[in-house]
């Protein structure tokens, strides 16, 4: 049986949507990572998205936009997944 596909969704511009849209791919067969560009958003729409992601078990990282690691960090996951969902 064939290895699983390893998705990258990076929340940058609409993190709300982007957070939906990670929960949706939950439902795939696939590997999921979420990362967060700046800071997570705190209302109660996000809120809910984490929560089901957390539900999942899907890790969730923070990537603190002024600092020059999160960049470093960002690129490797991009490089160690099949597709990336940018939003």
């Amino acid at each position: 049986m064939a290895e699983p596909k390893r998705f990258l969704v990076v929340a940058m511009g609409n993190r709300v949507e982007a957070l939906r849209v990670a929960v949706g791919l939950t439902l795939s067969d696939a590997s999921l990572q979420v990362d967060v560009w700046g800071e997570a958003p705190l209302d109660e729409g996000a809120a809910d998205h984490l929560e089901a992601l957390e539900f999942g078990d899907v890790p969730v990282a923070v990537l603190p936009a002024g600092d020059e690691a999160s960049w470093d960090r960002l690129a490797r996951h991009i490089l160690d997944s099949d597709g990336v969902y940018c939003l």
